[in-house]
């Protein structure tokens, strides 16, 4: 605290947050919210630190929790006021790391809020619908195709989804997406 002193009247001023204070409470959040410790992330957001913060990659606290699949952290993120459609360095959003990782309860959170199905990274040209084909999750496919995911979309080496459930041997997968009446455009 801070006394001021104007005219003979002494005021007492809480001390302003300073940067190097800010910052720790933001580094703390994205820690907090990559561990899973809501706890620890609502003490953090009640003090200020920003839902906004990200880390040297430009991954935001949400990014890190939906990669880790630490469901009741995104919603409490989302509710106070985290974007979830931010990109990081690459142009991957939280959708996209959920997907990888097979998050399903993640993925439907944060598509029944306003995920961007058919965002495609900068760097590798993924979507989240590559990205779960990739990783074998048919549920999870269907999920992004019954959200208008495009799985004619390619990524930068020309690879769709399907070519990728493919490489990596998932039947179940490539049977999905062939099926004609899981086209996005029929939806």
């Amino acid at each position: 605290m801070i006394l001021i002193c104007t005219t003979g009247i002494a005021l007492a001023v809480q001390d302003p947050i300073t940067p190097r204070q800010s910052d720790e409470r933001d580094k703390a959040l994205i820690q907090s919210a990559f561990d899973g410790d809501l706890a620890e992330v609502q003490v953090l957001v009640k003090k200020g630190a920003s839902t906004a913060a990200a880390d040297s990659g430009n991954r935001t606290a949400l990014m890190w929790a939906a990669a880790n699949g630490h469901i009741s952290v995104v919603e409490y993120l989302h509710g106070n006021g985290a974007d979830l459609n931010a990109k990081d360095s690459d142009g991957q959003t939280a959708l996209m790391y959920a997907s990888k990782k097979s998050s399903l309860p993640t993925v439907e959170f944060l598509l029944k809020n306003g995920a961007k199905v058919n965002v495609q990274s900068n760097k590798r040209g993924f979507t989240a619908l590559i990205a779960a084909a990739a990783a074998g999750n048919a549920k999870l496919v269907g999920l992004l195709l019954d959200h208008g995911a495009d799985k004619a979309l390619a990524d930068k080496d020309g690879k769709t989804a399907l070519d990728r459930a493919e490489q990596y041997g998932h039947h179940d997968i490539v049977a999905l997406l062939n099926d004609e009446s899981t086209l996005a455009n029929d939806r």
